[in-house]
């Protein structure tokens, strides 16, 4: 026992040692009386597939897996593994592998290690670096500041050649954001620098895109209550963007006429690759005790990026209006959404694409067993492309404009009824959908339909657990040389045999016809068993609630189609769960 203490300090030391490359991790919940503790779980899995009548690609009917997970806490630090084997593979997960520290003393919080900040979505945006960070937020006043590592150099792999699409250059950033916020009243300054190290690649291969870059984004936002009743919010940006550091500079760099590189230009080193772009976002709102209103704008130049994002749509210009009401001592809700939004918006394309979107949505509680929803959505697209000029060549097409429309109507009917021993509901589901394009070169505007509906009933005892439902399933597809029906029924009961164990069957039917013709029917059947074992006495607390066995049969017959013969599929499933 002597010798093997030894190895045990070992083991836990190299496993902290683990941890401390682990996920968060809080100071303040950090204490040596919380000891170790262990927790997990276990499963264990098999799956029989056989099927008669269909000669399918089965290597091996027999399938059988486990998977299990394990999470040490070291005095509150959390270190968790998992694993999964069956006999086709075996994969292992230790997350060891990134540190983050959030200390949090009354209005400082300090971020170490790998964290992400938001300050705004133009500037810094969740972007995840592995460096520092500071948060203050005395009373009315905020103050943010960032600095580490935004990308890792990834160099030349020499060896596998073929590997090599994630090359990148280590970038590093820094940024502070500056805030007011008062009672109804808000005010932020936001800056975000980024630096790509050029001399952090010792080989750089003529790959397009792979430049070093050098980024400066700032912005300001307010946030007021013009009154009681009017709130009004909006967001300005401007960004520079060098997109190749090793460009040489001839020194005649020269800065365009635009409010972005009149406003940046004063803090950025600009050279003759640098761009400048700018955004702006603004909404303006009114709320009444029954009825509100928002009015929403905007604009984001072409080409937009700032190095503290992932991604930022660019190139579009979009305003969006949306009403409320609420009537009938909000029993009858009804709220709209509707916006127009379009790109090109500095003429360089050689077309200009412009989308409405229109969404409508309506709930009515018109008593405590019947409730009523609807929904409208319309989505359309207008494209004109314009030809391109050929000396040579002249196109009497002037444009081509291309129109795509979606619209989609839903309604759902909700009635409970029956007494509190028998619970009875009732509910209808409907889905109708339209979808076209159309251009002036084709004028026969294919329609595309879909209809959905769903009815359900369901009974239930629960004093003995039983739960019994009925559904009729009605789709139709109707599309140029196309028109398909698919309906069927489903039931299904599921009910309480002893303590802890429970049963459940279920049998779907659905038919088809294709454009008229009678297509191949499925039938599916489905058992399943679940058992949780609750075991009285000194072991109760070992067993309650710890293991839980499940098993499943299935069955589905395909019926004849006119180039397949019918066939049968047999689907066996069991599965033990432990939990500790």
């Amino acid at each position: 026992m002597k010798k093997l203490l030894p190895s045990y300090v070992t083991a836990l030391g190299l496993l902290l040692c683990n941890v401390l490359h682990a996920q968060q991790i809080d100071p303040d919940a950090l204490s040596l009386k919380k000891g170790i503790k262990i927790n997990g779980g276990l499963g264990l899995s098999s799956v029989y597939y056989s099927s008669n009548g269909v000669a399918s690609y089965q290597p091996d009917p027999f399938t059988w897996f486990a998977t299990g997970n394990m999470n040490i806490n070291l005095f509150g630090i959390n270190a968790p593994f998992s694993f999964s084997y069956s006999n086709a593979h075996a994969q292992y997960a230790q997350p060891f592998n990134r540190l983050r520290i959030l200390p949090k003393y009354k209005w400082v919080r300090l971020y170490l290690g790998t964290s992400s900040m938001n300050f705004s979505n133009y500037t810094l945006a969740g972007y995840t670096f592995n460096g520092y960070g500071i948060e203050l937020m005395p009373g009315h006043f905020s103050f943010k500041a960032m600095y580490g590592r935004l990308k890792e150099a990834i160099p030349y792999n020499f060896i596998d050649t073929l590997n090599n699409a994630n090359l990148s250059y280590r970038r590093k950033g820094m940024g502070i954001s500056m805030a007011y916020n008062g009672k109804g009243e808000s005010y932020s300054l936001n800056v975000f620098k980024a630096k790509d190290d050029s001399n952090s690649l010792r080989y750089v291969p003529p790959q397009p895109g792979l430049y070093p870059e050098n980024n400066l984004a700032v912005s300001v936002a307010v946030k007021k209550m013009l009154s009681k009743k009017i709130s009004f919010d909006g967001e300005y940006a401007v960004s520079a963007l060098t997109a190749n550091l090793a460009a040489k500079d001839d020194g005649t760099t020269t800065y365009p006429s635009t409010v972005a590189a009149g406003l940046i230009r004063p803090f950025f080193k600009g050279t003759n690759d640098t761009r400048y772009y700018d955004a702006m976002a603004a909404g303006i709102g009114y709320n009444e005790k029954n009825y509100g209103l928002q009015l929403r704008y905007e604009r984001v130049s072409p080409g937009y990026v700032t190095l503290g994002a992932y991604y930022i749509n660019s190139d579009m210009e979009n305003i969006t209006i949306a009403p409320q009401v609420r009537l009938l001592k909000s029993k009858l809700n009804l709220s709209a959404n509707v916006g127009i939004q379009h790109d090109n918006l500095d003429k360089s394309k050689p077309s200009t694409t412009h989308r409405f979107v229109g969404t409508f949505n309506g709930s009515y509680a018109m008593s405590v067993k019947w409730i009523a929803n609807i929904g409208y959505s319309n989505f359309n697209t207008y494209t004109r492309v314009r030809p391109v000029a050929d000396p040579f060549f002249q196109n009497g097409l002037d444009s081509l404009n291309f129109y795509q429309v979606s619209q989609s109507f839903t309604g759902n009917l909700m009635h409970s009824f029956g007494s509190k021993a028998h619970p009875q509901n009732l509910n209808l589901n409907m889905t109708y959908q339209l979808a076209s394009n159309k251009s002036n070169t084709d004028t026969t505007n294919p329609l595309t339909k879909f209809f959905t509906s769903i009815l359900n009933y369901a009974y239930s005892v629960p004093q003995k657990g039983l739960v019994f439902s009925a559904a009729a399933n009605y789709y139709i597809n109707s599309s140029p040389g196309l028109y398909s029906v698919f309906y069927g029924p489903t039931l299904s009961l599921g009910h309480k045999l002893v303590a802890g164990m429970t049963s459940s069957w279920a049998m779907t039917l659905n038919k088809n016809t294709i454009n008229g013709a009678t297509g191949p029917g499925v039938m599916t059947g489905r058992w399943n068993l679940n058992y949780l074992p609750h075991t009285p006495g000194s072991h109760k607390k070992l067993l309650n609630g710890h293991h839980s066995i499940m098993s499943s049969l299935g069955y589905t017959h395909h019926d004849r189609a006119s180039t397949a013969a019918a066939y049968d599929e047999w689907m066996w499933n069991m599965t033990y769960n432990y939990s500790f």
